[in-house]
């Protein structure tokens, strides 16, 4: 009995920290476009949920306008309920969501849908932070006396991002390698280290698909520096110039970086 009241706890506590963090502020053509502010989390990809966190979304994409009626056709067709599916205002765009699902297998179902569409088959999950932990931990924070311990290295602080067109790319600092275009200089890193700075600023390294997406969109290739490929989260590397990706020599190649 403890444990169902637990339970029915969590689920009411994340379902109204969900709807209260997030509230509707407009619907344009039928999707809700949420505060900026409204949290998502992190994605999980590979990482098992934590059981300590709250409710899931389902990123679907990252988009420069509101959804075409293409795209509107390819998510609808899966989804039962369109209050599921909301729009988060980004720099340059908004980011595609679904959800909050309370269940890990729910959000797993609905992810698995839309991945078979060939514009959203780069679909990927996010655990929303518990907020009783969110803010127990916001307290001990404020009366702690300790000095806090340094968690990342030297030089291993978050990189700023540059966006571009939907995706960003992080920005090189001091001596490393560059690669200067257009006006923006372009960082180039060592897989480990391109896959850190994307995971560090809450992202991941971009995929295949969504590189090819951005590349193809009208007036957009000429923003892309088409010298060196980029690194592609699985590990192996993209071509722009060729359309194709293929597996690295090496991975501590210094290629260009594009996050998601």
């Amino acid at each position: 009995m403890t444990r169902t009241l637990f339970l029915m706890g969590l689920f009411f506590s994340s379902s109204t920290f969900a709807t209260k963090a997030c509230p509707t502020l407009k619907v344009d053509q039928g999707i809700g476009i949420v505060s900026a502010q409204c949290p998502i989390g992190e994605g999980l990809w590979s990482k098992k949920p934590s059981p300590q966190g709250g409710a899931f979304w389902v990123q679907c994409g990252i988009l420069d306008n509101l959804p075409s009626a293409a795209f509107r056709q390819r998510i609808e067709k899966h989804i039962a309920n369109n209050a599921d599916w909301v729009l988060k205002p980004e720099e340059n765009g908004f980011r595609c969501l679904l959800g909050p699902y309370q269940a890990f297998n729910d959000a797993v179902a609905i992810r698995d849908k839309i991945r078979q569409e060939p514009v959203t088959s780069d679909a990927f999950i996010r655990q929303i932070d518990y907020p009783e932990k969110s803010s127990s931990q916001s307290t001990k924070a404020q009366h702690s006396t300790k000095k806090p311990k340094q968690t990342l290295s030297k030089g291993a602080t978050v990189r700023k991002l540059d966006p571009v067109v939907g995706l960003w790319t992080p920005k090189p600092k001091g001596n490393d390698a560059r690669y200067s275009i257009h006006q923006r200089d372009w960082w180039r890193a060592t897989y480990l280290d391109a896959k850190k700075a994307c995971t560090q600023s809450g992202k991941r390294l971009a995929s295949e698909s969504a590189i090819r997406r951005a590349v193809s969109r009208q007036g957009a290739r000429e923003q892309f520096p088409t010298t060196i490929p980029y690194w592609l989260n699985s590990g192996n590397v993209y071509d722009i110039k060729l359309d194709m990706a293929f597996v690295a020599i090496s991975d501590t190649l210094t290629l260009n970086v594009l996050c998601e």
